[in-house]
């Protein structure tokens, strides 16, 4: 048998051919310029290396101002600058500007710092393969001759960008993708420049180890991605800066979808507002998750910050957001607040504070379904607005306490289109005596509601008390402590219908209404006293604005409480025009202070108690 037999031909591909040049440097670090393309001319590509760099004489050594590979020689080119220290030199050098633009690059890598670069020709083009420095602008234009700028532009799409400390009051753009980005350092601007790193296109892992801050009173650092970005963690804090100007930073924006944002530290806002129509943080996609380990502060250390600072804007849909701390508002509007399109779980440990900006210190939730809200701590003039259709769980861990500030505090749903499934409050919910405007959970329907505290109103004249107002349905109430009013603004509970009410111990000044007079109540039971307080089901309130009083209007319905009971003591006011009615279409069953009333067909009512004000109804 015979075999054929194929003769291998030598490869087709060109060696790659190198250039070398070196120089000592001003501290006395020997640099060697590596240049290293994929075929060509050796001793072309040598003297083109040559005349491509502009070193001047800085104290005993030179200085790389500029490096020029816009020449077609140096198309795809790898590049190194590696410095190995003298006898005095620290083993970094300081490069001023490289130029290549119109040229992909490959390969850039810097042993120290770079002052700019410029490469790439369109946002189709591959500006760099990967680039690797120790350092962006740590000498501002000084290593170029005190000439030009420190912007970068990367024209097209980069592989690997890692910058191993700081990018320092210089800015990095890239108009196309970028496989991963990391930053060592921290974002850091002084005076009018930040340190601003924007990518055009998509983004895979973004990692900025340290902050973003300004030095002195300047701006701070900035993250701006024109496309998707699969995950970004900010190893330290987000910072706004203190400066008063019209442009601030400390700042993260992202056009497209988000899969996790992970922020170490605190959010923090600057002195004044934020990009015009912006907020610190502002996600235009839909998001996977976001954490934060610390708080979101809507103010600086130098007093009220901006409009949307240590503000989180999402108008997309999120999974799952975290705060590990808290959140506090500020006197300017939006500040320390969280908004999203949708959400799907909320989890803080600590406080939501509010400030005397309109809805600062605000949780809100534009639209959908929510699976869980916790608070660990409490809403101290804080607020979590739903706009969303329904919520499965809602819990705060500590009070509800409204301050002297602008807008409402509590748990604020839309009347007319969310549901809560079941809300717990850890402590009481109270309105403070500086407060006009009070703590509130609003909703159209509620499951069950425990507040393990009491419902308490403080304020004394104008202005509204403590109230829980469901338009439509609430099933059961159970209040562990007592509801506590005073006789110009009373503890409130007003629902459309009710299942059930468990008040462990007193009602004072309390008002209790039960819109719909064809509901079915299954239980009322106070376990304490009842004092100047009412109920009304199926009435209409009158021209004084309170149920069960005598100016209620006529009462409705076919509905019925199954049982009412007070354990306690039953009064009202000595010597006054007051009137306290419990009322009701049909009341079967009532035990009050140890007595039961008996009610047979017909309108009935007895009087209790000693001051002659207060009366049991039953309508029908």
């Amino acid at each position: 048998m015979t075999y054929s037999t194929i003769e291998l031909l030598e490869s087709r591909i060109a060696p790659a051919v190198v250039a070398i040049s070196q120089f000592i440097d001003q501290d006395g670090d020997a640099v060697t310029i590596k240049v290293t393309t994929a075929g060509g001319d050796s001793a072309a590509l040598q003297t083109a290396l040559e005349t491509a760099r502009s070193l001047e004489l800085v104290g005993d050594g030179l200085q790389l101002t500029k490096l020029d590979l816009t020449a077609a020689i140096f198309k795809g080119a790898n590049v190194s600058i590696v410095a190995k220290p003298g006898a005095e030199g620290d083993g970094y050098v300081a490069v001023g500007f490289i130029d290549a633009t119109g040229n992909e690059l490959g390969n850039v890598s810097i042993d120290g710092d770079l002052g700019r670069i410029i490469s790439g020709n369109g946002v189709n083009s591959v500006a760099v393969k990967n680039l690797t420095v120790q350092s962006i602008g740590a000498y501002g234009t000084l290593t170029q001759g005190n000439v030009g700028d420190v912007d970068s532009l990367l024209n097209g799409s980069a592989g690997k960008i890692v910058i191993k400390e700081d990018v320092l009051t210089a800015s990095l753009t890239t108009t196309g993708d970028v496989a991963s980005l990391t930053v060592g350092g921290n974002l850091v601007g002084r005076n009018e420049t930040h340190g601003l790193v924007a990518i055009g296109g998509d983004v895979g892992a973004v990692n900025i180890r340290g902050s973003f801050y300004s030095v002195g009173e300047g701006k701070s650092g900035k993250l701006t991605i024109g496309g998707d970005a699969k995950s970004i963690t900010i190893g330290g804090s987000v910072l706004g800066s203190d400066a008063v100007s019209t442009e601030m930073t400390g700042q993260i924006h992202v056009i497209g979808t988000t899969g996790k944002l992970t922020i170490m530290g605190n959010l923090a806002g600057g002195r004044n507002a934020f990009d015009a129509g912006l907020s610190q943080v502002t996600l235009v996609g839909d998001v996977g998750a976001i954490e934060v380990r610390g708080s979101v502060f809507g103010f600086s250390r130098f007093g009220n910050a901006g409009f949307g600072s240590g503000r989180i804007d999402v108008a997309g849909n999120v999974n799952t957001v975290k705060v590990v701390g808290s959140m506090i508002g500020s006197g300017v509007a939006l500040s320390g607040s969280i908004e999203v399109g949708g959400l799907k779980t909320f989890w803080m440990g600590g406080n939501l504070i509010g400030g005397e900006g309109g809805d600062a210190g605000m949780l809100k939730i534009d639209a959908g379904a929510t699976e869980s809200i916790t608070i660990g701590g409490s809403l101290i003039g804080g607020q979590v607005k739903v706009f969303g259709d329904l919520v499965k769980r809602v819990t705060v861990g500590g009070s509800i306490i409204s301050q002297d500030v602008q807008g409402s505090c509590g748990i604020l749903g839309d009347a007319f289109g969310t549901r809560f499934e079941k809300i717990t409050i850890g402590g009481s919910i109270e309105s403070s005596e500086e407060s006009a405007t009070g703590s509130n959970i609003r909703a159209e329907s509620i499951g069950s509601l425990l507040i393990k505290g009491d419902i308490t109103t403080g304020r004394v004249g104008a202005g509204t008390g403590t109230e829980i107002r469901v338009q439509e349905d609430i099933g059961k109430i159970t209040v562990l402590g007592g509801i506590y009013g005073n006789p110009e603004n009373t503890g409130k509970i007003l629902a459309g219908s009710m299942g059930s009410l468990l008040v462990k111990k007193d009602c004072r000044y309390a008002e209790i209404a039960v819109g719909d007079g064809s509901s079915q109540l299954k239980s009322v039971t106070v376990n304490g006293a009842w004092d100047s307080s009412r109920f009304a089901m199926g009435g209409d309130s009158g021209a004084d604005a309170l149920n069960g009083t005598a100016d209620d209007g006529p009462i409705f319905g076919t509905g019925a409480i199954a049982k009412l009971i007070i354990k306690g003591q039953v009064s009202g006011t000595v010597g006054s025009t007051d009137s306290y009615r419990i009322y009701a279409p049909t009341i079967q069953s009532a035990t009050i202070g140890g007595v039961k009333y008996a009610f047979g067909a017909g309108a009935q009512n007895f009087n209790l108690g000693i001051t002659g004000d207060v009366t049991i109804e039953d309508i029908t």
